[in-house]
Order: structure tokens, then C-alpha cells, then sequence
């Protein structure tokens, strides 16, 4: 009996620990336990290499101890990992303070929907350790339900040469959400661009906003992007393929979004064929950017005219939704489209007031310039939309609350606004395969 139960015990020690080491290269057998066990053992710098192959994960993963990790396929391509855990976010990736956690080189496969899994993610990415330098996610794909494969937690990180899909051509992709107990992540000057501007300072070092860039969005008509509270995004160079922008505003969040650019991308309008989840061209999509808040800039996009829908499409949600604040009754509402934050200003948010956003409200229009393709012709390329039913019963317009010339501006430049340098300098801290452009989506439907 000792002796069967030793070799038991000597089978659960092999079984915990198959992967090697050789110099500072841990590498797995693929399986979540032995990616964790390596991730347990590793140091920062420490690159987790996962072999080619097919492998099924039912556990979370994830780099508890904030190390620098460098968790990447062995060859580009050629490992997916399809989700079976329905618990919590199955891969978490925390910033670290010693090195730029990377994740690359791999396809990652789920069929299940945001309701079957409580609302979690494929990938969540930790911004908010203190001290921490950037993520670093490229050259990897994402298939799901109904559900964003990746969720941004706080601002910063780089995503870089992947491609997005979803079974449900409706929602997926990445959602922006840097939820905080105060108003401060919001209540800082603007981010937009890669030097100062007339509000605010600008990214000179690139990691003050969440870059995604050279990525392809395939088939999402509710939306692909979402940028929700305290985001800083950074949307540009993508292949939005019959695929929507979105964001949310104080009316439906806690604090809403802060700040977007969307520049360089392509918005492609299919009208036959069938979507990568089955359903029929043309989708149902109503913008190609949804704004519900903050300020930005859209520039330099090649559009597609959506029939009778907008480009760009501007919401005030709040003076006509019932929801997180007050219904707002006279300009600016909080938080609204075209406002930001100025240390100089001590004017409060919304009417009535938000009493827990502080002060520092200040107009901050959005600019949309030098887009290109059939959309802008459109009447309604960029487009007031007016939230009904009014749930309110202010029967207040949303053109009083935006105004062309005050709030948004249409074909003029976002004065000494320039783009932040691309391809973004954080590439070169890769340790893992990298390709030319998106890693291609793999699974049958893409074929088709």
C-alpha cells in the first residue's frame, strides 16, 4: 500500500510540473495547469513558450504575482486554446512595475455567450498595479459568443496585429472599462494626440492611453470597441470589416468615457455573402462610430456609406434616459459629448448636478476631419440622435445640448492635434513571433 501511494504521488508531482526550463524558457505542455505551474515558477523576463497544438482550457491562468511574463506560442499561429472555463475571466494578465507582460502568437477560441459565463472575458488585462508598464497583446486571434473577448481594465497596453470575430455578428472584440471609486481618473487633463494640444498634454511617452492598432474587427454590427469609463483609446489603422465603434456614457455607467481617437482605419459595407457567424449580408448596423460621451477626434477614415444610417453618430443619452444620473435639463449635461476637464475651471458637471464628478467641467468639442469614402456624402455622416422613447418628459432636444461650432466640429482639424507616432515604439519589447499584419482568424466559418 506505501508503495502504490508513492508512485501516485510521484505521477501528481510529474503531472504538476511537464514543462522545462532551459536558461530563463519555460516550455509548457499547453494545458492551463502546466502554464500556470511555469507562470508560478517563473521570473520576470521569463518568456513561457506553449507548444503547438490544440489544448482546452477549463482553469483561469494568470500572473498573480504581477511578473513580467512573456506568454507566447512556440511558433506564430500555431497553438489555439479554446475556453471551457465559464467561472471567471479564463486568462488574467496584471500589468507589472519589472518588464511589459506579453502575450502573443496565439488563437483563442470560445462559442459562449456573455450570459453562460457571468459576464466575464477570454483575456482581462490589469492596468491598474501600481507602477506598471504597458501589456502587450499582438499577432494573436479571438473568436466568441456574444461577448468581448478582451476586457481593458485602466488605461494603458498595446494591442497590435490581431484579428476579432464573433459567432454572433453582433457584439465582441474589446471593451474599455477603467472603473474607479473617484471621480480623479476622469478629472485629468486630455491625452489626445503625441504632444500637447489646446487641452491638454497629449501622450508623449505613449502609455498613457490603450493603444489598438493593425488589427482586423470582423462582423460585430452592435459593436466591436466599446470605450466606457475613464477610457483613453487610442483606435487606429484597423480593418473594420462590416464592424462598429462604440462607447457609453455617465447615462448608462459610473463615470463614462473620457477620451477616443479613430483615425486611419478602413469601414468596409458588405451587401452579399453571409457574416463570419452564418447570418446574411447586409448586417444591421446603425454607425460606424456610436459617441454617448467625453471628447476625441475621427480622422483620416475611409467609410463606406451605411444606407440611411450615420457615420458618426452623436448621443446625449442623458437628457432623455432614465438611468445613472439625474435626467439632465439644461447644457452641458454631465459628462456629455464634447466636455472634458480643466484644472482652471471650478464649474460643476450637469444640471442638476453630479455632485460625485467633481469640478473642472469645460467644453472640449470633438473633431471629425479627412475622411474619405461614400459615408461622407451621406446627410447623416455625422449625426445628431435624438434618444426616444423620452423616458424624462423634459421633451428637451438633443441640438440644444450639441451645437456644430461649440461642440463638435465637421471638416476642421483638431487645431495642433498630430497622431502619436506608429507602429508604436512597445512593439520592439516583444519577445514572441510576430507576422506583417493580423494573424489570420482560423475556424471554418472564416473559410466559408
Amino acid at each position: 500500500m506505501k508503495r502504490a501511494s508513492t508512485m501516485v504521488l510521484i505521477a501528481c508531482a510529474v503531472t504538476a510540473r511537464a514543462y522545462t526550463v532551459s536558461g530563463n524558457t519555460y516550455l509548457t505542455n499547453g494545458s492551463a495547469g502546466d502554464v500556470q505551474s511555469a507562470i508560478n515558477a517563473a521570473s520576470d523576463g521569463a518568456i513561457i513558450e506553449i507548444r503547438k497544438g490544440s489544448y482546452h482550457w477549463s482553469k483561469q491562468v494568470t500572473n498573480r504575482k504581477n511578473t513580467a511574463v512573456h506568454i507566447i506560442a512556440e511558433s506564430l499561429g500555431d497553438v489555439t486554446i479554446e475556453r471551457d472555463f465559464r467561472a471567471g475571466n479564463m486568462l488574467v494578465l496584471n500589468g507589472s512595475p519589472n518588464g511589459n507582460v506579453e502575450l502573443g502568437g496565439i488563437h483563442f477560441k470560445s462559442d459562449i455567450n456573455g450570459d453562460r459565463d457571468h459576464y466575464t472575458f477570454t483575456l482581462q488585462v490589469n492596468q491598474l498595479v501600481p507602477g506598471c508598464l504597458p501589456v502587450l497583446v499582438h499577432d494573436c486571434s479571438f473568436i466568441t459568443g456574444y461577448e468581448y473577448a478582451i476586457h481593458f481594465y485602466g488605461n494603458g497596453g498595446l494591442v497590435w496585429n490581431c484579428s476579432f470575430a464573433t459567432h454572433s455578428d453582433a457584439l465582441g472584440g474589446i471593451t474599455f472599462v477603467n472603473t474607479s471609486t473617484t471621480c480623479a481618473p476622469w478629472n485629468q487633463p486630455d491625452t489626445l494626440g503625441g504632444s500637447p494640444t489646446a487641452y491638454g498634454t497629449g501622450d508623449p511617452t505613449g502609455t498613457l492611453n490603450t493603444y489598438v492598432e493593425s488589427c482586423y474587427f470582423r462582423d460585430g454590427w452592435v459593436a466591436m470597441s466599446n470605450f466606457d469609463d475613464n477610457s483613453r483609446v487610442v483606435w487606429r489603422y484597423n480593418e473594420m470589416y462590416n464592424a462598429a465603434c462604440t462607447s457609453h456614457g455617465q447615462e448608462t455607467s459610473i463615470w463614462g468615457t473620457r477620451e477616443w481617437e479613430v483615425y486611419g482605419c478602413t469601414f468596409t459595407y458588405t451587401t452579399t455573402g453571409r457574416a463570419f457567424g452564418g447570418n446574411r449580408y447586409p448586417l444591421n448596423l446603425n454607425y460606424w462610430f456610436e459617441c454617448r460621451g467625453g471628447t476625441g477626434v475621427v480622422t483620416n477614415n475611409a467609410m463606406d456609406d451605411i444606407p440611411d444610417k450615420s457615420g458618426v453618430q452623436l448621443n446625449v443619452f442623458s437628457i432623455n434616459r432614465k438611468d445613472s444620473i439625474p435626467c439632465q435639463t439644461a447644457y452641458p449635461a454631465a459628462r456629455q459629448t464634447g466636455q472634458g476637464w480643466s484644472v482652471s475651471s471650478t464649474d460643476t458637471y450637469g444640471t442638476p448636478v453630479v455632485t460625485k464628478d467633481g469640478t473642472g467641467d469645460l467644453t472640449d468639442p470633438l473633431y471629425v476631419w479627412d475622411n474619405t469614402g461614400t459615408e461622407t456624402t451621406d446627410p447623416h455622416y455625422v449625426f445628431l440622435n435624438q434618444f426616444e422613447p423620452d423616458e424624462c418628459g423634459n421633451g428637451e432636444k438633443i441640438r440644444t445640448f450639441l451645437q456644430a461650432g461649440r461642440d463638435y466640429f465637421v471638416n476642421v482639424a483638431m487645431p495642433q492635434w498630430t497622431p502619436y507616432t506608429y507602429p508604436h515604439p512597445l512593439r520592439s519589447k516583444a519577445l514572441g513571433p510576430s507576422g506583417s499584419g493580423p494573424l489570420p482568424l482560423k475556424g471554418k466559418e472564416d473559410a466559408e
